[in-house]
Parts: structure tokens; C-alpha cells; sequence
């Protein structure tokens, strides 16, 4: 469940990111973009039921322990991950 809530986290910052670059680029028209609006207000229902299910957690033991495990799983492979394309488009000299 963790790593559920840390996913959706990481996705609505993804989301709002590539929204932001759309709507910053001259070549698509606006009005080709309804679909970036539909899954924005989707992200952020994603976001609102993962806060609902954290407030289910209990505040300590070991439900609470397993839960910051898979959490801190899933967020130590989006670091690996985002880091791995910074080097790929910024940085090639470091994949040696």
C-alpha cells in the first residue's frame, strides 16, 4: 500500500509536469489537448483516495512499518529511475 500511495504521488507530479510543457508549446492546438485535462483531474482523484488510505493506516506497528517499507522501495526506484535519464539527456560523460 505503500508503494501504492508513493506511486500515485510521483504520477500526479509527473502529470502536472507534461501538462506544463504541453500548455508551454506553440505546435498542438489547445483544443487537441481535452485529454490532458481529463487525466490531470484524474491524477488528482488518484491523489485523494491515496490519502484516504493512509489515514487507514494505524499510526504505529507493524502495519505502519510495512507500509513505509514499500513506500520507500517504490521512491528508491523513481530516484534510480529519474537519475538514469538525467544522465542519459543531461550527463551522458557519467554513464561510464
Amino acid at each position: 500500500m505503500g508503494a501504492s500511495i508513493v506511486f500515485e504521488i510521483y504520477g500526479e507530479q509527473i502529470s502536472h509536469y507534461v501538462s506544463d510543457e504541453f500548455r508551454r508549446q506553440s505546435v498542438i492546438a489547445p483544443s487537441s489537448l481535452t485529454w490532458l485535462m481529463l487525466h490531470e483531474t484524474l491524477e488528482l482523484e488518484h491523489i485523494n483516495e491515496s490519502l484516504t488510505l493512509a489515514h487507514l493506516v494505524p499510526q504505529s506497528g507493524v502495519p505502519l512499518e510495512s507500509l513505509w517499507r514499500g513506500a520507500k522501495g517504490i521512491a528508491i526506484i523513481f530516484w534510480d529511475y529519474f537519475n538514469a535519464i538525467y544522465r542519459i539527456c543531461f550527463a551522458l560523460n557519467t554513464l561510464a
